[in-house]
């Protein structure tokens, strides 16, 4: 976008735009269901205009220049936060992307190192379609996982099971980060998450691995810690962000060559090496698939949220619950031209 442009103007940090977004087109379709036009009292909302953009974005894949790639966040846009991937019609409407040529990929910041097993238990409903549908190994192999922002990738093999790719093959700029640098990062961090978790009383415990560090919840040890305090069960937000925003300021100060990123994850804080844009741009180069052909899904667009890098790598829909992921994939699917129909016997199965 120029920086003598009207919109460079009134919305400054407006990132890139990959595609023509056709607004006119998809506020109309809005408008016609919803009446934004007709109200009086009531201007458009935020989550109106977030709608909005979400299918522009959707209606400029076309079947000219097709999506190839739609990568999703996990907690609150698969499942619900700390849970698995059961939902029965999100899994029919995933293999159908699959089935219809679309690389997908779950970007998660879990960090379970180089361990499969523990990716595919939040993936078990997905897995498990995999091994008893029959699905050809073909259509298998366009699903992958990215573990620890972009750290980690696993792509499904012929068995339905994960299998490592190193880091090497497809993420070469991750592969290339020196371990001095990346310890002086998660010292900062470190140091940073405690003396604002003990000057804030919150009843907490650190968490260090090999690419990240963070908070998580005391349980018993972290009311021991502290007679007065909070977060030993759950950690309420303004502390979360209390820690994060501290947090990110240190490590800006730090001016460091290695991207990072510190994020609010619900009831944790965690600061990783890289970000889920090295990750999905990662991915897409392994690929050969161009920015304009891909689609972040997630529900972590603000400053401290963790997909919001992605927005510097391709496109992205920004939702809040795994209830409009599933419309997200129905229009998707709909634009492909894939009929997302189900069958009177399918349908009573799913509501079980």
């Amino acid at each position: 976008i120029p920086e003598t442009s009207t919109l460079r103007h009134c919305a400054p940090s407006v990132g890139t735009f990959f595609t023509p977004l056709p607004l006119k087109d998809a506020f109309s379709e809005y408008d016609h269901k919803y009446k934004v036009t007709l109200r009086e009292s009531v201007p458009p909302s935020f989550n109106e205009l977030r709608h909005i953009l979400n299918l522009a974005q959707i209606m400029a894949f076309k079947p000219t220049d097709p999506l190839r790639m739609m990568t999703f966040d996990g907690d609150l846009t698969l499942y619900q936060d700390g849970g698995n991937f059961q939902d029965p019609k999100l899994i029919r409407y995933m293999m159908k992307l699959l089935s219809a040529g679309v690389h997908v990929a779950l970007v998660t910041a879990a960090s379970y190192m180089e361990k499969p097993e523990q990716y595919e238990q939040r993936l078990q409903g997905l897995m498990d379609e995999f091994k008893s549908a029959n699905v050809p190994a073909e259509v298998m192999g366009r699903f992958w996982c990215i573990g620890g922002e972009c750290n980690y990738l696993f792509r499904c093999n012929s068995l339905g099971r994960l299998e490592l790719v190193d880091l090497g093959l497809w993420n070469p700029t991750a592969a290339a980060w020196g371990q001095g640098e990346i310890g002086q990062i998660l010292d900062a961090a470190e140091s940073t998450l405690e003396a604002v978790t003990n000057k804030l009383q919150m009843r907490v415990r650190i968490i260090r691995k090999p690419r990240a560090v963070g908070i998580v919840p005391g349980g018993k040890a972290g009311k021991e810690r502290f007679e007065v305090g909070s977060g030993a069960k759950r950690v309420r937000r303004e502390l979360l962000d209390e820690c994060c925003l501290s947090t990110q300021l240190a490590l800006a100060k730090l001016e460091a060559k290695i991207p990072w990123c510190c994020f609010n994850g619900g009831n944790d804080v965690f600061v990783d090496i890289g970000n889920k844009a090295v990750g999905v741009r990662g991915l897409m180069q392994h690929l050969g698939f161009s920015p304009r052909n891909c689609v972040h899904v997630g529900d972590q667009f603000l400053n401290t949220g963790n997909d919001f890098a992605c927005r510097n790598a391709c496109p992205a829909l920004w939702i809040t619950d795994p209830a409009e992921t599933k419309y997200i994939l129905k229009r998707v699917l709909n634009q492909l031209g894939v009929d997302t129909k189900v069958t009177p016997l399918k349908r009573k199965l799913e509501q079980v």
